[in-house]
């Protein structure tokens, strides 16, 4: 994720935690604030000009690069985070570059311990009361610890943000006021990947119902289509036997076109043999018509002198 603001700062070290804040909003710079308290920044090179980083992550390892070019705040990270103007990461790596003794002083430490290696510290003998001293100064830090562990416990049973951390002087006990912030802060990052990860078999399990709900649709879906099978099926054989059927017709049609064609062949031939019979039917009839009228006249003139 690239993003590009413009920044009135000169170095990346005035980027105080509060002009972080309000760029970003509260959310972002809190979650951003864990992952510094964690302990989960490393500046792998760092400069007032640009910073090259890494965050460990819940899911992973992060890279950022950060830089100050022509009155502009560029910002790059490998996560896929959609905040704006730039991820939680690239707010963690800014306060760890801020914030005293990070890896920016290392630097500084690593290259002067060549020489702070060859020189064996004294150190000077206290007299008692600097004893008294501190033994008084590490029960009052003791007590502001004791003091202030029954807030973080309450804060912790009401899942809230832990107290501001007591002043007290770098020491044991600020340390293990400093471990049980960084404890907290580690809980709540697994929280969040828990509650990340719960979503994710939420939405697996989902996936999963919906893709079983599509196999039951489907194996409907090839019983109906076995059932029509079965059914196309049956109407095939039908119509194979109307086709046989209708193959035995066409050759009982055939038979009887054959038949017809006999018979028709008889009857033009007994209709001609009529026609000649009837022909000669009309010459008998002429002929006999001829011969029985002069007899037939010469019976009436005979009758007539009769009378």
């Amino acid at each position: 994720m690239r993003n590009k603001i413009p920044c009135t700062a000169q170095k990346l070290s005035q980027l105080h935690p509060d002009m972080i804040q309000s760029v970003v909003g509260a959310q972002v710079f809190k979650l951003g604030h864990e992952y510094y308290t964690a302990n989960c920044v490393r500046l792998v090179d760092s400069d007032d000009a640009e910073i090259t980083s890494e965050v460990n992550g819940p899911f992973g390892l992060y890279e950022q690069s950060i830089a100050l070019k022509g009155g502009n705040l560029l910002t790059k990270c490998s996560c896929t985070s959609t905040e704006q103007p730039f991820c939680r990461h690239c707010v963690a790596v800014l306060l760890g570059y801020h914030s005293p003794g990070t890896a920016r002083d290392a630097v500084r430490t690593q290259e002067s311990s060549v020489w702070e290696e060859s020189v064996t510290p004294v150190t000077p003998i206290a007299p008692a009361a600097s004893s008294a001293t501190s033994l008084s100064a590490k029960l009052r830090e003791i007590t502001i610890f004791l003091d202030w562990l029954p807030q973080a416990v309450k804060c912790l049973q009401l899942d809230q943000d832990l107290p501001e951390a007591p002043p007290m002087d770098a020491g044991d006990v600020r340390g293990f006021v400093q471990s049980v912030q960084r404890l907290m802060t580690r809980w709540r990052l697994s929280e969040e990947r828990r509650i990340v990860l719960e979503a994710e078999l939420s939405s697996r399990d989902s996936h999963l119902n919906r893709l079983m709900k599509q196999m039951e649709d489907f194996a409907q879906e090839a019983d109906q289509a076995q059932a029509a099978c079965e059914g196309m099926q049956l109407a095939l054989t039908n119509c194979k036997g109307m086709q046989s059927r209708l193959s035995e017709i066409g050759r009982e049609r055939e038979r009887l076109e054959d038949q017809l064609k006999v018979v028709m062949e008889e009857l033009i031939r007994k209709g001609s043999a009529l026609n000649h019979f009837a022909s000669s039917f009309k010459e008998v009839s002429s002929t006999f018509h001829e011969v029985a009228t002069p007899s037939l006249q010469n019976s009436d003139t005979t009758h007539s002198h009769a009378v």
